[in-house]
């Protein structure tokens, strides 16, 4: 196995050790011990790649909103607000318990500045407009809340309906906006 891959496959088990103990331990709670020995890897090769356990969450998030991107990229979902919101949706629903878990160790605010991050390369209002990036945000925080509201109900409703119910209420408070 080269470095490369040797080193992928270390962040992978530390990225599952945490996301296992967060399912079933509170997350303040959580030492870089038990992550180490959940992982299966040594101190030395977690510090290697990461300085806390926030660090590691945190990469996780990003990576999985880099996912999250290249699928609305891939599918061209930056052009329909119902696509754009049911990739996004679709996409998040692998990764429920995890969004969950963070939001009950108050660290939801990690996945809304990964949401808004990636909303402002994907979504698409005028980038030379002043008001664009308050569209952005407005996306994101109702994003955020919606699919951490949806995650919290075990997605009970099909992620297609969750994005249609986004569009009509967009559509009746705003009904200039083409949704």
């Amino acid at each position: 196995m080269s470095k490369k891959s040797s080193a992928l496959a270390a962040k992978e088990c530390i990225y599952t050790a945490l996301i296992l103990l967060m399912q079933h331990k509170e997350y303040d709670r959580i030492s870089v011990v038990d992550i180490v020995r959940k992982a299966g890897v040594s101190r030395m090769t977690y510090y290697r790649h990461f300085t806390s356990k926030e660090d590691v969450l945190a990469h996780y998030v990003d990576e999985v909103g880099q996912r999250v991107h290249d699928s609305i990229i891939e599918q061209n979902a930056q052009k329909d607000f119902y696509k754009y919101v049911c990739t996004i949706l679709n996409q998040f629903s692998e990764y429920g318990d995890i969004g969950v878990a963070a939001c009950r160790a108050k660290l939801g605010e990690m996945i809304l500045n990964c949401i808004t991050k990636y909303t402002f390369e994907t979504y698409p209002p005028n980038p030379t407009d002043p008001a664009a990036p308050f569209a952005r945000h407005f996306v994101a925080g109702a994003i955020y809340n919606t699919l951490i509201e949806w995650l919290k109900s075990g997605q009970v409703l099909p992620y297609t309906e969750v994005a249609r119910v986004c569009c009509d209420s967009l559509a009746a408070i705003a009904p200039h906006v083409d949704a």
